[in-house]
């Protein structure tokens, strides 16, 4: 079995690194709030690192715009 983050490495993945994220609450709620970003298929925050890697998927899916 896979984990999320193996299929993620496995599919064509982009990291970032992000600054701001004082508590793990607040990279949860950000984490939630890109996976709602159009044509975005997974998301994953690594609170220790201070990064995510997220990866775009087909853009028929139903994504939400919203600010964070």
């Amino acid at each position: 079995m896979t984990s999320q983050v193996e299929q993620l490495a496995e599919s064509k993945v982009k990291n970032y690194r992000i600054q701001g994220l004082d508590y793990a609450n607040c990279a949860k709620i950000f984490e939630e709030n890109v996976k709602e970003l159009p044509g975005i298929q997974e998301a994953k925050v690594n609170f220790g690192a201070s990064k995510i890697a997220s990866r775009r998927g087909d853009n028929s899916g139903p994504g939400k715009s919203r600010s964070i």
